[in-house]
């Protein structure tokens, strides 16, 4: 058994990859689930009297925060083509991660020690990436220790309003996060997209647009800023529905409906497809014809939600040594996790008043999409590789 449990240990921490997305997709369905159960006021659980606050919080800094952590770690042994971050100081950051998250349920009781230990994390992946990152071969990956330190910042700023009593919009600062967040999306999609598409479909090469793609990030970050500024303006409306108009168009390009008999890569040209189509509905909420949070849901569960869930199962498959497909299994994830971007999104315009029943549906589709990743993915995340490599 002690070998056993070694050997486990052992696989788990290979690379960035398998504890960050075996434990992120673990808090996909814990985090979500407890947040029903209090949404619902099955329990009257309170880790944090802001509840919204709390679940966006650990939602932004927790899950998500664990998969970006996991591919870039993995992504970053490609790209230095030295040997990924592993054994003891992977254990130390996923423990600091794991902390953070236990901690996060005792918010109110230990205020300082959770935002002591939760922003430890981004320094602490900021150092340990230096020694890949932080060369003059690395020069346009730099720019992600950049990106770190706003979300640490925002971090910061958020347990700071926490703990001395709201002195400054919690909303504001978490969407600045979750802006940085698709920020982050899009640019780690307009290298990996196309490249995917050109292994798979040779014969219809995609050739990225630099100034289409300049054009997205510089349009993403403008609109970011005035949407944290003036939210509800023509000003903001008017940036939404261009940017949207420019990664629509960068999306087209790409020829995603080529992809559509490739689930394993359509679904990432899908969740793609959520970024242009939050940023419409951003821009009608702008102009205060729909509410903000539906916007706000299609960045989240849309964009983010299903551009991770598509990212781990074909990553995880990659770096596993598996054949990058698809299972019947696999798809059904994709499925439910759409169907619950879509219900979150879209039914609460239809039907307004079972606003609580579709919140409480598309969160147990959630759950059971994440569910059926860990079930088929998570044996494969703490077992070696079937080629017998490395990783």
């Amino acid at each position: 058994m002690l070998g056993k449990n070694r050997l486990f240990m052992k696989n788990l921490f290979n690379l960035g990859f398998r504890p960050f997305f075996l434990l992120g997709a673990i808090w996909a369905c814990l985090q979500i689930f407890v947040w029903l159960l209090i949404y619902a006021q099955w329990i009257h659980f309170v880790p944090l009297s802001d509840l919204i606050a709390w679940h966006a919080h650990e939602m932004i800094f927790g899950f998500a925060t664990a998969i970006i952590a996991g591919f870039i770690l993995t992504a970053s042994q490609n790209w230095s083509g030295l040997p990924g971050l592993k054994g003891a100081p992977l254990k130390i950051l996923v423990f600091i991660w794991l902390l953070a998250r236990v901690l996060a349920f005792f918010w109110i009781q230990l205020p300082f020690v959770f935002a002591f230990i939760d922003l430890t994390f981004y320094p602490l992946l900021c150092f340990y990436l230096l020694p890949f990152l932080w060369n003059k071969k690395q020069s346009k990956n730099k720019f992600f220790f950049l990106l770190f330190g706003i979300l640490f910042l925002f971090n910061f700023l958020f347990h700071l309003n926490i703990i001395y009593s709201y002195s400054f919009p919690a909303k504001s600062v978490l969407l600045g996060a979750l802006y940085l967040i698709i920020i982050i999306i899009s640019l780690i999609s307009g290298r990996v997209l196309p490249f995917f598409s050109n292994v798979v479909l040779p014969e219809k090469k995609i050739e990225n647009n630099l100034w289409l793609d300049l054009a997205s990030i510089l349009g993403l970050s403008t609109f970011a800023v005035s949407a944290l500024a003036f939210e509800f303006s023509m000003v903001t409306a008017g940036l939404a529905f261009t940017v949207a108009a420019i990664h629509f168009l960068r999306w087209f390009f790409w020829c995603p409906l080529r992809t559509i008999k490739i689930p394993i890569l359509f679904i990432l040209y899908f969740a793609y497809a959520w970024i242009p189509g939050a940023l419409f509905l951003k821009g009608l909420a702008a102009l205060g014809l729909i509410p903000a949070s539906i916007a706000t849901h299609a960045f989240t569960v849309g964009a983010v939600g299903i551009m991770i869930y598509g990212m781990i199962t074909r990553v995880t498959l990659g770096h596993t040594g598996r054949k990058i497909q698809a299972s019947n299994f696999t798809i059904l994830g994709y499925v439910l996790i759409s169907l619950a971007a879509l219900i979150r999104v879209f039914l609460p315009l239809l039907l307004p008043n079972k606003y609580v029943s579709i919140v409480i549906v598309s969160g147990v589709l959630w759950f059971l999409a994440f569910g059926i990743f860990l079930f088929v993915y998570g044996p494969f995340l703490w077992s070696q590789r079937v080629d017998g490599k490395m990783g």
